[in-house]
């Protein structure tokens, strides 16, 4: 591993690899981020929204391209939005018909970087206030794009949920709770060819890093796949190398 080819490009998924999952990020990965940009750029895949990822940036402000909302969009630090891929209303309004049925929170990670909750559940105000996440709870209207939507689901719930839009979405599970819905083509590993174009680079080498299930379509299109040591068994086995340390020590190994 660390004889392998220094890359043209890192790629970090956020929750659960440079941060706990919904937590902010320590000053020691912040520096050590920013340190590894100075070498390659540094850029961002994450199924936060833009809102969400924007603490993560105040204290590591990366240029990016960063990928949001799961590719949904793809911004830079300055909130500019390069790649924009929204859910139909229709979808929408079949995915929260059908959560609000089986009495799951529906959330919708909109296009201004808000979050917006039908009605409070505690369970969801907890998270989004770990994060530091701007959330506003009102019934949700369908008056501006919607980039992704998800709910809350145990994996003995998951294999109903999985069924609703199948065929007109994408839908991964991320962290160890949650189900997302977003638009076709609207994945980690799709963002991966739109931040590589913004960057201007040609077959560049790419590590990426990642924990999750939605960050399989990342991992498939790195040179070198790496998957944290407490990554999903899926991520693991698609994965080049699995760390075998903290994520801070590696990066800070990166830095000449």
């Amino acid at each position: 591993m660390d004889n392998h080819a220094r890359p043209d490009v890192y790629i970090f998924d956020v929750d659960g690899t440079i941060t706990t999952t919904n937590g902010p990020l320590t000053a020691p990965m912040a520096e050590a981020l920013m340190a590894l940009n100075a070498q390659s750029p540094v850029v961002l895949s994450t199924g936060r929204s833009l809102g969400g990822l924007a603490p993560v940036l105040a204290q590591a402000p990366l240029p990016g391209p960063h990928a949001v909302s799961n590719g949904a969009a793809i911004v830079t630090n300055q909130r500019t939005s390069h790649v924009f891929n929204a859910l139909t209303p229709t979808d929408c309004n079949e995915i929260r018909e059908y959560l609000d049925s089986r009495g799951f929170i529906c959330v919708y990670c909109l296009a201004d970087g808000n979050l917006q909750i039908d009605h409070s559940d505690d369970r969801m105000v907890d998270i989004l206030e770990t994060g530091a996440w701007p959330a506003i709870i009102k019934p949700f209207a369908n008056d501006q794009p919607v980039l992704k939507i998800l709910t809350l689901c145990l994996e003995d719930e998951e294999e109903d949920i999985r069924t609703i839009c199948a065929n007109t979405t994408e839908i991964h599970r991320t962290q160890y709770n949650m189900i997302e819905w977003t638009a076709p083509g609207s994945n980690k590993g799709v963002a991966f060819g739109h931040q590589i174009a913004i960057l201007g680079l040609e077959h560049p080498v790419v590590f990426a890093i990642g924990d999750s299930e939605n960050d399989l379509p990342l991992l498939a299109k790195a040179t070198f796949a790496i998957a944290m040591p407490d990554a999903a068994p899926v991520v693991k086995a698609a994965a080049d190398h699995v760390l075998d340390e903290p994520l801070l020590a590696w990066v800070q190994r990166q830095v000449s």
